[in-house]
């Protein structure tokens, strides 16, 4: 679960990298961010994204389906992280998993 810290002076910026953050002007100086974007990449993954657990904040990276084209909400498909494995769920229901290369698959 993430912890929200209040904010005195939230400062919303988009980054190079296309990383949306909220930082707090107060407190420019540690480079952390209150939220940020990457934490949540939902049907894409862009470079500096990650997949699996972030432990520090208590948050899974996955990736998910939209429900349809109009309607982004999550649909029926979910590929996360699960050491050490790659994971595809349809309806939270295992499809394929990807496990450590051993040689030879």
């Amino acid at each position: 679960m993430m912890v929200v810290q209040p904010v005195s002076k939230p400062e919303l910026v988009l980054l190079d990298s296309v990383n949306l953050v909220i930082k707090d002007g107060d407190n420019l100086s540690d480079g952390g961010f209150v939220w940020q974007s990457f934490d949540f990449p939902f049907d894409t993954l862009l470079p500096g994204m990650k997949l699996g657990w972030d432990l520090k904040a208590g948050l899974q990276h996955v990736m998910a389906s939209w429900r349809s084209s109009e309607d982004p909400y999550y649909g029926e498909f979910l590929f996360s992280l699960e050491s050490p494995q790659l994971l595809l769920d349809k309806n939270e229901v295992p499809q394929s998993r990807w496990g450590p290369w051993d040689g030879q698959r």
